[in-house]
């Protein structure tokens, strides 16, 4: 964030901000890509291109075999996928997310093409943002126990507009 508060070329120095650095494409850019755990960034989990459509906020990932594009966790057997659409007016505060239907599956080579929709698009004026999140499980006994290691979950930021 201070990076992108550094972009902010309107105001002056000592009361630049985010809200203005965030508008400039190098600000966007900053954010882009961003992992939020540093230990499983996105490209380390997931082998695997993916299509997102920013007017919906869909991903689509196609042709997707978990066993063989995942890396994972020992003892995990299943995993979790979601995608969050958000729109952040980052000069006052204000946001609403829309979340996609979550999709589990296990840690197979079945393949299949998955597609995360969020509910709808978020309402209100600000930047944009495209998230995934990757989560991992061990199922024992038809019971899903969550494998928070921290080295393989993933929330990331796919885009900002």
């Amino acid at each position: 964030m201070s990076k992108i508060k550094n972009l902010d070329t309107i105001s002056v120095r000592g009361e630049r901000n985010v809200s203005e650095g965030i508008l400039t494409l190098d600000g966007q850019l900053a954010l882009r890509g961003f992992d939020f755990n540093n230990r499983a960034p996105l490209q380390s989990v997931l082998f695997s291109p993916y299509a997102l459509d920013t007017t919906t906020g869909e991903v689509v990932i196609s042709d997707f075999t978990p066993g063989e594009q995942l890396r994972f966790p020992a003892g995990a057997t299943h995993f979790n996928m979601r995608s969050a659409f958000v729109n952040l007016d980052f000069a006052t505060g204000l946001s609403d997310v829309t979340y996609s239907n979550v999709i589990s599956l296990p840690i197979d080579l079945t393949l299949a093409t998955q597609t995360l929709t969020p509910t709808g698009v978020p309402i209100g004026a600000g930047t944009q943002l495209y998230l995934i999140l990757i989560e991992f499980f061990q199922e024992v006994n038809g019971v899903s126990y969550s494998l928070k290691n921290g080295a393989f979950n993933v929330l990331n930021v796919l885009d900002v507009v």
